[in-house]
């Protein structure tokens, strides 16, 4: 027994102490994510607040394919073998930067397509698509660059440096009562961030090597990484499509009360976000042997759902409070962010299954899941928002995040119960 003690010591020690640092960063992101909520909600009141969100969730949406998967390439790669780190990075990056600048300009297509009628402004429009699809990425490889080596906590912390500079931005413009805040703080927006990418690159602990050397991917790399990029984009869907159609679908001073309830419940699952940061480098080296101890999927299967019941129960109690912070002029919000609670279970358990898939060797799988569960999503919101309007959209995503949560955890049993593991 005193073994197994040990042993179990031995691998739970070091995730459970990376978890706790990290959540602690990104608590401190919360905070400050929190602070820049409310002060543009209360800035640019429900319906200006609604369309910056909408614009904020597409650019991140479509951001997170600009690095093509390489970013989590390089984290497994390098998290086997850090010699690596000459040979993959100048692929990253170049990569990185191309299909930035493919994806801006997709970007805008959509903008126009989906969300002109927003009317915020070609120079809003440009500088958030900068920051969120071109900028955003180069300073996520910086940040997978300290996740491979183990440095969790501080992977997180260079994702955090824009914010500060954000709420700065976003505290002056509504102190100073000016005109146009949004088309100024769109300008502080991109300038925090590329001032966090050239601090994350200062900090280093080796250069990165210069533009000349960065290339793309070889045609069998496009190939390879398909799976890695397709799932990045699916994995976002779920947590930003919705917000980038809720401003197309709801009156927009109803699609701000939804997008202010969605990002108050969203930010509660930072401990199970943490969790998954802190052990994919571990899922990725023991994946190259086969599958994870159960024991460890065990642990964060039952953490999660446990965290996501307690997480909804407290947001449940205190939701009222939404309506004293944000003020009279998202009437309803608390309504909303107590409907929200529902969905927590499931988005915990779904962030944790889908996350083992990939890990494990199988991003396909994952890509699948969470392209089904966007699709149910997209098509119920269709149906639903236009009739129940807020809790509409509410019941959207919760039929789409217990079908992805059910999906994720049935494969993963299935793939344990095929080699007699469970």
């Amino acid at each position: 027994m005193s073994a197994v003690s040990a042993l179990h010591r031995q691998l739970a020690g070091p995730l459970i102490r990376a978890t706790l640092h990290t959540t602690g960063v990104l608590s401190a992101r919360l905070l400050v994510q929190a602070a820049i909520l409310l002060v543009l909600a209360r800035m640019l009141g429900p319906a200006g607040f609604g369309g910056l969100a909408g614009l904020l969730s597409l650019a991140a949406f479509l951001g997170t394919l600009a690095t093509f998967g390489t970013h989590l390439v390089l984290v497994r790669d390098l998290a086997r073998d850090p010699n690596r780190r000459a040979s993959v990075l100048p692929v990253v990056l170049g990569t990185t930067s191309f299909c930035g600048s493919l994806l801006l300009l997709a970007y805008m297509g959509a903008y126009f397509a989906l969300l002109h009628r927003l009317e915020l402004g070609l120079p809003t429009v440009l500088c958030i698509g900068i920051a969120e699809v071109v900028v955003q990425p180069l300073l996520s490889v910086s940040a997978a660059e300290r996740l491979a080596a183990g440095r969790v906590a501080r992977s997180q912390l260079l994702r955090m440096i824009p914010m500060p500079l954000q709420l700065a931005t976003a505290v002056g413009l509504w102190r100073a009562g000016m005109g146009g805040q949004l088309r100024f703080y769109a300008v502080g927006h991109l300038v925090a961030t590329l001032i966090a990418l050239a601090v994350a690159v200062a900090l280093q602990a080796a250069p990165w090597p210069s533009p000349r050397q960065w290339r793309l991917l070889g045609a069998a790399g496009w190939k390879d990484n398909s799976g890695f990029a397709f799932q990045a984009l699916t994995a976002s869907g779920p947590t930003e499509l919705d917000k980038a159609l809720a401003p197309r679908l709801l009156p927009l001073a109803m699609a701000g009360v939804y997008t202010v309830a969605s990002r108050v419940n969203g930010a509660l699952v930072i401990p199970v976000a943490s969790l998954m940061i802190a052990a994919l480098p571990r899922l990725f080296r023991e994946s190259g042997d086969g599958l994870p101890q159960p024991a460890l999927l065990r642990r964060m299967f039952g953490g999660s759902l446990l965290y996501g019941l307690a997480a909804a129960t407290v947001v449940w109690l205190v939701a009222p409070i939404a309506d004293v912070l944000f003020g009279t002029g998202f009437a309803g919000l608390s309504s909303a962010v107590r409907w929200f609670v529902i969905v927590m279970p499931a988005l915990c358990l779904r962030m944790v299954a889908v996350n083992i898939l990939m890990a494990v060797g199988h991003p396909w799988l994952r890509v699948g899941i969470e392209l089904g569960g966007v699709a149910l999503m997209v098509c119920l919101a269709l149906l639903l928002a236009s009739r129940g309007g807020v809790h509409g959209m509410v019941n959207a995503v919760v039929f789409a995040e217990t079908s992805m949560a059910l999906a994720a955890w049935s494969l993963i049993l299935s793939c344990y119960r095929r080699t007699g593991r469970v």
